[in-house]
């Protein structure tokens, strides 16, 4: 995307493990192995190619980053931790509340957005 000049922002959903996984093995009484992961620094690994690294280090503060690197031209990479104990308490209400914060911000910044 750096190199064709594509302007377009990429959610990283960081839980530093296969959350989902571990979220449904859980959920079926299994024993949790193996999900553990050790990732990159994705704001380094981002600047390494050429695009633009966020960190978000409080929920509130996702909104507004968000809109920036919408509104701004290249590549904006935002790593957001997050725990899949809490999220998966939120599971069913994400899609509807991403779709609803995507047009919002289509119809505010005129681009095509994609929230899956």
């Amino acid at each position: 995307a750096v190199r064709y000049n594509i302007d377009m922002v990429v959610l990283i959903l960081n839980d530093e493990a296969y959350g989902m996984i571990e979220w449904k093995q859980r959920n079926m009484n299994y024993e949790k192995w193996g999900l553990d992961l050790v990732n990159p620094d994705f704001v380094k690994h981002a600047e390494s190619f050429g695009a633009k690294g966020y960190r978000v280090e409080a929920a509130e503060d996702l909104g507004k980053l968000l809109k920036q690197c919408i509104n701004a031209k290249g590549v904006h990479v935002i790593d957001v931790p997050i725990s899949y104990d809490w999220a998966s308490q939120r599971l069913r209400e994400v899609p509807a509340e991403c779709a609803e914060i995507m047009r919002r911000a289509a119809s505010e910044f005129g681009k095509d957005l994609v929230c899956e």
